[in-house]
């Protein structure tokens, strides 16, 4: 009578992450956006779009007007907003039929987002953040000279902007205050990624969970960190994600859509990752 067997009770394991989509190594993944429904856009280098539906299936969209998008966000109407490095901002028809040059700015631009007012933020290597209107005229929002932006990210009346200052080689986070429709605060350091995390790594893209966790994509081995409202910061799901996190992409649920690059085409791939937690609001598709 000493030794009993333990009772057991059956449960279900969820997949951390999966790769999603069917892309292969012939396929050059760039930016990433998710509609309303849950389509994920894909740019792909030859000027091509994929979009892929929420069951997984694959399947062509549109052609882009540069070789390929280094970043897109679904916006206003429908509409998807599209850079390249380059002084434009672009703009595709919600079918995916028509494409226009929607505006232009003073420097080149690599990401970009909408804010709660309908303002577009972008910045690149311009050291810059512009801000363009649905009227199609852009200013300068904010100077970040002599920062290189690689990514950009409004939560809860902020805008948060991810670098490299070239004086420094500093990889970091700043932020904005959103003070009103056409007015940001001051620049502010809200994370240093290269004091507290790694030297020789990169901040590459940026999303926000509902509950204020910053989730910060990376080319160091932990692929994404998360940083939380306090300060501290841990590795997502260790040991099971690979870097680099070149776009990340939050669906309307608990679906974080990233675009996973590497000098290994092989490991090129869109992976969906189970947050078990929803998404912070990505207002151009509110």
């Amino acid at each position: 009578g000493a030794l009993l067997f333990a009772e057991y009770f059956p449960y279900q394991l969820a997949t951390a992450a999966e790769e999603y989509g069917g892309f292969d190594k012939f396929e050059d993944a760039y930016g990433i956006a998710c509609d309303r429904d849950e389509n994920l856009y894909v740019s792909l280098s030859g000027k091509q779009i994929k979009q892929v539906t929420p069951d997984g299936e694959k399947q062509d969209y549109a052609v882009t007007l540069v070789n390929k998008a280094s970043a897109m966000k679904y916006g206003p109407e429908g509409y998807i907003y599209y850079v390249n490095v380059l002084k434009y901002v672009f703009r595709l028809s919600p079918d995916g039929t028509k494409n226009e040059l929607f505006a232009t700015v003073q420097g080149g631009v690599f990401d970009l987002d909408f804010d709660a007012f309908g303002n577009l933020y972008c910045g690149g290597n311009g050291q810059a953040v512009y801000r363009v209107k649905l009227d199609k005229s852009s200013t300068v929002a904010a100077e970040y000279s002599p920062i290189t932006i690689r990514t950009l990210r409004v939560f809860d009346g902020y805008l948060y902007v991810g670098g490299k200052d070239n004086s420094t080689n500093q990889n970091a986070i700043w932020r904005n205050q959103i003070l009103s429709a056409d007015e940001l605060g001051p620049k502010e350091m809200y994370f240093d990624w290269s004091s507290q995390i790694n030297t020789f790594s990169s901040v590459l893209s940026i999303a926000f969970a509902a509950d204020g966790d910053m989730l910060v994509g990376t080319d160091s081995p932990e692929a994404i960190v998360i940083v939380h409202p306090d300060g501290t910061f841990e590795p997502l799901y260790p040991g099971v994600l690979e870097a680099q996190t070149y776009a990340m992409s939050w669906g309307n649920g608990n679906y974080l859509y990233v675009n996973r690059r590497s000098d290994d085409a092989e490991k090129r791939k869109i992976i969906r990752i189970n947050m078990l937690k929803s998404s912070a609001p990505y207002y151009g598709r509110q």
